[in-house]
């Protein structure tokens, strides 16, 4: 990337969908949690076992751990996006609860330019 690009990145519209999520709740909540309950899905491990995975070698095991890891979460937000909500178990009372979320992705032709 040369000098522009590299200033123009920083206005490339972003997400954290678990930060979203925490300023809408009032409290974290996990990945997992939220594809479990919204996708029937979860995460392949944890980051600790991936950490663990580094540390011994096993680099197969944690590039098959960051495959699944961003799937849950693009297919996570896709459905943010299509739906309005998402669910997640809440870890307090071990409910599945669902929370209203604006992600719907505007498509923006200046951003793409300027990258």
């Amino acid at each position: 990337m040369n000098e522009e690009q590299i200033k123009n990145i920083y206005k490339v519209k972003t997400l954290d969908m678990m930060i979203d999520l925490e300023e809408r709740l009032g409290h974290r909540v996990s990945l997992d949690s939220c594809v479990t309950a919204t996708l029937g899905d979860q995460k392949s491990a944890s980051g600790v076992q991936a950490v663990d995975w580094y540390q011994n070698g096993e680099i197969d095991k944690v590039i098959e751990y960051c495959k699944k890891d961003v799937d849950v979460t693009r297919r996570l937000h896709e459905f943010g996006c299509q739906n309005n909500y998402i669910k997640f178990i809440d870890k307090y009372n071990f409910l599945t609860r669902q929370i209203y979320v604006d992600w719907k992705i505007e498509e923006d032709q200046n951003n793409e330019d300027q990258l």
